[in-house]
């Protein structure tokens, strides 16, 4: 059994439409979830976030 909440149709469909342009936090935080909640979720949806958008970048770029 889930530990939080399930997810709705209206949240994958958030998911779906802002996924590439804006940051996972600020989904999460529309759609009152926890960062790690969406990650999940934006997973199995099989959509990701661009480089940009997640904030996160590689171990090279980090050395320059």
């Amino acid at each position: 059994m889930p530990k939080g909440r399930y997810w709705t149709k209206e949240e994958d469909e958030y998911i779906l439409e802002k996924a590439g342009k804006v940051k996972p936090q600020t989904i999460a935080d529309k759609l009152d979830r926890s960062f790690g909640a969406v990650e999940c979720r934006m997973y199995k949806l099989g959509v990701s976030n661009t480089k940009l958008a997640s904030g996160k970048i590689t171990a090279n770029e980090l050395a320059k």
